[in-house]
């Protein structure tokens, strides 16, 4: 059911963008009207360093060439951008080094997890280990999303996968360790969620929002915890912020997209 509503959600951003392209653009001879120009203007980069930008990290994730993850993201986005194909090469040795295949996905979606009874990543020199560790240093990352007007985006499967693993490692420790780093996951995706450009990175910082927040509520209904756990848990889910809640520029992302590859407004 979520699955079908995700797709429902960017078929509906990607036909509300063509049709804001269509319907803001004089066509013919004439110029496009204020209203379209404003709508075809890119988001200001928030980070300007590319170290330190979770998104380019986002994009290296697999990366098991020894290079910094956001060093690989930074030459793959440039890639992209510099060949006009805005589609991510992850062919080159080492890009996907560290992918997690599909059994190991399938293995980590919550049925008895996130309360495992030993650990999930078999030791610590292995690639899971190494993305879990990984996916730790970038939740407490700045995040701007730089996936903007381009048709590739990072590779989301391994990403779910990993959250759901470190989620889930937490309570391995106890019930308490367990519940600071759900939280602490929780407010990495919603910081995710306010600065998403893109409806991929929207929809999947949604999903896990969701996620998380449904298991503190189990928590919350089977565990006593202490005063000061509480407060955490409640600070973190406070209802959606303006920017959390906004689809204005995953939206403006698919007139952009779709004006990169050619199409005419005026004939749509």
């Amino acid at each position: 059911m979520r699955t079908f509503l995700h797709l429902a959600i960017t078929l509906l951003v990607v036909t509300l963008g063509l049709e804001l392209a269509g319907r803001f653009y004089l066509g013919g001879d004439e110029q496009p009207n204020e209203a379209y120009t404003a709508l075809n203007q890119f988001p200001p980069h928030s980070i300007q360093d590319p170290h330190k930008n979770g998104y380019l990290v986002l994009l290296g994730f697999a990366n098991g060439s020894g290079k910094d993850p956001a060093q690989v993201g930074y030459e793959m986005w440039l890639e992209a951008k510099s060949a006009g194909q805005l589609w991510f090469n992850y062919d080159k040795e080492g890009r996907l080094s560290f992918q997690i295949d599909p059994a190991t996905v399938q293995a980590t979606v919550w049925t008895d997890l996130p309360f495992p009874k030993r650990s999930l990543l078999g030791g610590k020199d292995n690639a899971l280990s190494t993305l879990v560790l990984r996916y730790a240093h970038w939740l407490a990352m700045p995040f701007d999303d730089w996936g903007y007007a381009f048709a590739g985006t990072p590779r989301l499967n391994d990403l779910v996968a990993v959250h759901r693993v470190y989620v889930a490692e937490g309570f391995t420790s106890g019930i308490e360790s367990g519940v600071d780093r759900l939280v602490g996951d929780l407010k990495g995706w919603r910081k995710v969620l306010a600065f998403a450009h893109t409806p991929a990175i929207k929809i999947m910082a949604a999903v896990v929002v969701d996620e998380d927040t449904a298991l503190l509520a189990r928590i919350l209904g089977s565990h006593a915890l202490p005063p000061a756990q509480l407060e955490r848990m409640s600070h973190a889910s406070i209802p959606l912020t303006k920017d959390e809640r906004s689809w204005q520029w995953p939206i403006r992302h698919q007139v952009a997209l779709w004006l990169s590859q050619g199409h005419d407004p005026s004939t749509s």
